[in-house]
């Protein structure tokens, strides 16, 4: 059998599969209502169901819930992660092809993650990855009108105010950028922190920093682990020497790991950060950090809600719009009330962390604005409705009064 007739076969079977479980899983009633001023009452009803296949396009290992039959489709250098998270379903004794997952090279992963777009029987796409290619995504969905979810860049900022307990801010912020050696979408990137702080909270956050301990993660005493690439290393290099070319400072770190054969970089902090900075207009996903200084509230707030295009090192006013904007998650810590509500509602993310670096839960929806994506992952309901369809159904009764 050829290799499309076998993803043409795959297909139907998820997509009759999830007509299975509509009827036997999934059905959720009915919600009837009556019209009782008019001359011929009709009843209506609602009600909601799953979509047909759904395909999750993730280069990362995105654990999820399943309300469709799910293929995934990812790079074969994350394979791994997605074969034992079929291996848990299959554990939890879910059905075996409720989650199909299609591993393939970085070269055809283009190619194959377009055919599931545009195939008939795929009615919902979900993508994890970066706004360049969630974008792609989206114009290709487009064509054929299917739902979609991008949960895209991040490049967080993470305020600190003269009035924060530094102690506080210092404990989020290491879990928050080294757990996962700077990786995670929802990572802080960018640190703006107040003029009348800023020297103590460099130098106790680089204090604290130089005691992790770099290396694999099987290894007892180890802290922080690698990077996933060697592509992430050179991007990671390249944003450091960028930085000491426009002026900033590296007070710690900045460079591979030396003696070993791993994607290892040393836990950077980058101070005197510039708005024309590489790592300003980047996505890092690596160890390293770039620390801002800011004098007002509204010089801070106007600099994160930018935080993919400027910082305000020196100047607000040098903010470029020339790259995507984005707005997945913002954290800030202050202990004035009056502030905590006013940049609750200034600060243009999906989800914000206050005096904290959890800035979302398992309860609660999770997902970014602007050029970070649209549609929302986990959550009560919220996340349920992004794969399922309302249909509306109205009768009258005939007799009926």
């Amino acid at each position: 059998m050829s290799a499309n007739a076998i993803f043409n076969s795959l297909l139907h079977f998820s997509s009759d599969l999830c007509h299975h479980q509509a009827a036997c899983c999934f059905s959720l009633g009915f919600d009837c209502f009556r019209h009782r001023n008019l001359l011929s009452p009709p009843s209506t009803c609602q009600r909601q169901r799953p979509l047909s296949a759904e395909a999750n396009l993730s280069p990362f290992l995105i654990s999820r819930l399943y309300f469709s039959a799910s293929i995934h489709t990812t790079p074969c250098t994350y394979a791994h992660g997605l074969r034992a998270e079929r291996h848990a379903c299959k554990d939890q004794s879910l059905l075996v092809y409720v989650l199909t997952v299609l591993t393939t090279s970085l070269e055809n992963t283009p190619g194959l993650s377009e055919a599931l777009c545009r195939h008939p029987l795929v009615k919902k796409v979900t993508f994890t990855g970066s706004t360049r290619v969630g974008k792609l995504v989206a114009k290709i969905c487009a064509d054929g009108l299917k739902k979609v979810t991008l949960e895209l860049g991040g490049n967080c900022p993470f305020l600190v105010f003269d009035d924060a307990i530094l102690d506080q801010a210092l404990d989020q912020l290491m879990l928050l950028k080294w757990r996962h050696a700077g990786q995670a979408c929802v990572t802080a990137n960018h640190v703006y922190v107040q003029a009348g702080v800023y020297e103590e909270f460099a130098e106790r956050f680089a204090e604290r920093t130089s005691k992790l301990v770099v290396g694999h993660m099987a290894k007892e005493g180890t802290t922080m682990g690698p990077v996933t690439t060697d592509r992430s290393l050179d991007k990671a290099a390249a944003q450091v020497e960028d930085a000491k070319k426009h002026g900033g400072r590296v007070i710690l770190g900045g460079s591979r790991v030396k003696d070993t054969t791993g994607y290892f970089f040393e836990p950077t902090i980058i101070v005197d950060a510039k708005p024309e900075m590489m790592i300003t207009k980047e996505e890092t996903l690596a160890p390293v950090l770039a620390l801002y200084k800011f004098e007002t509230e509204e010089e801070a707030v106007t600099a994160a809600n930018n935080s993919s295009v400027s910082s305000c090192s020196a100047h607000v006013s040098e903010i470029s719009t020339d790259a995507a904007q984005m707005g997945l998650a913002s954290y800030f810590f202050t202990k004035n009330v009056d502030r905590t509500w006013r940049l609750l509602e200034n600060l243009e993310a999906g989800m914000i962390g206050m005096n904290t670096r959890n800035s979302s839960a398992a309860e609660s929806p999770f997902g970014g604005i602007k050029e970070s994506g649209y549609g929302k992952e986990s959550g009560k309901d919220v996340a349920v409705a992004e794969y399922l369809i309302t249909k509306t159904g109205t009768f009258t009764v005939e007799g009926q009064f």
